[in-house]
């Protein structure tokens, strides 16, 4: 219930009341992985780098087989230029799916920014 009345709070404009009922439903279930992404999401209206980290993180944590989690991730921490991070988590990522293209380009990518790949 938890995380369908934040996406409500969402739909409503009101960020602040979706994030308390996000993060309730972590409390409740600290496996909620959905909760963990949507938390990322409101702190990515404030562009809270460290926050949308650690609840991505979070998710991933949570269930490690949810392909998103790795992407969004990954792609966040490349783009922070974190290289060595993004490589762990892409690698984490592949051992799930190791067909996923977003995952596969995603790593050439980093390998390639720190002069693994050419």
């Amino acid at each position: 219930p938890w995380i369908s009345l934040g996406k409500v709070r969402v739909d409503q404009g009101n960020l602040e009341g979706a994030e308390s009922c996000f993060r309730r439903a972590t409390e409740c279930d600290p496996k909620a992985y959905d909760a963990w992404i949507s938390l990322a999401k409101v702190a990515g209206t404030r562009n809270d780098i460290p926050a949308i980290v650690q609840y991505l993180t979070n998710a991933v944590n949570a269930n490690p087989n949810y392909l998103p989690s790795y992407v969004f991730l990954g792609g966040l921490l490349s783009h922070e230029a974190n290289y060595s991070e993004a490589e762990k988590v892409y690698r984490m990522g592949l051992e799930y799916h190791p067909d996923d293209y977003h995952l596969v380009e995603g790593f050439g990518q980093v390998l390639m920014q720190m002069g693994r790949l050419e």
